[in-house]
């Protein structure tokens, strides 16, 4: 059976204000819904919102809601007031980080370094274990197909490659002119 992940383009557009962690400032966010057969042999899918933040030379990819628990964590750093300011401070954010979702796939962050082609894939099961994976972009190698659809004003084509036991789908246009996409997946002329 053929694993199949497809992944569309639904909104989000240049964002200055965001970062990539020590990496500079975003040039573009994009959000993408994950669908995806989480084992070779199984027909149920599981789908999750995701987010890609990139600018030239770094991109994370990650769940939205593990993406805005880093975004509060960044913002509620704690400052030099008293402890009991602290106190409070810390247990204001910690209710925040508590209150929100849960991703409904993997806790995973990916990163692609397209000065070294490195992707770091960093994988944690209920937070208490976390793996890192280095892998290199280069590897993946894309057939162009003929068809194309318009996905929120964008024309877009379909390309296909093996990835692993799996068949993966994406669509990309070459009107964003970032070749890099979710997960591991990129190389394409386009986002």
């Amino acid at each position: 059976m053929k694993y199949i992940i497809t992944t569309l383009l639904i909104f989000w557009s240049t964002s200055l204000h965001s970062q990539i962690k020590n990496h500079g400032l975003a040039k573009l966010s994009c959000k993408y819904i994950h669908s995806f057969q989480p084992w070779q042999n199984d027909t149920s899918r599981v789908e999750g919102e995701f987010i890609l933040v990139l600018n030239k030379k770094y991109s994370e990819y990650q769940s939205i809601q593990t993406y805005n628990k880093e975004v509060v964590i960044s913002k509620g750093k704690l400052n030099d007031d008293d402890i009991t300011s602290q106190l409070g401070q810390f247990t204001s954010l910690a209710g925040i980080i508590h209150n929100m979702p849960e991703p409904k796939t993997n806790d995973i962050i990916v990163t692609k370094d397209h000065e070294s082609n490195e992707v770091k894939v960093e994988l944690g099961y209920l937070f208490v274990i976390r793996n890192l994976f280095i892998e290199d972009m280069s590897d993946i190698s894309w057939n162009i197909t003929e068809d194309s659809k318009m996905i929120n004003g964008y024309k877009c084509f379909k390309a296909i490659t093996n990835y692993g036991f799996y068949s993966i789908v994406a669509w990309f246009t070459p009107e964003l002119p970032f070749s890099d996409g979710p997960y591991t997946f990129g190389g394409l002329p386009g986002l």
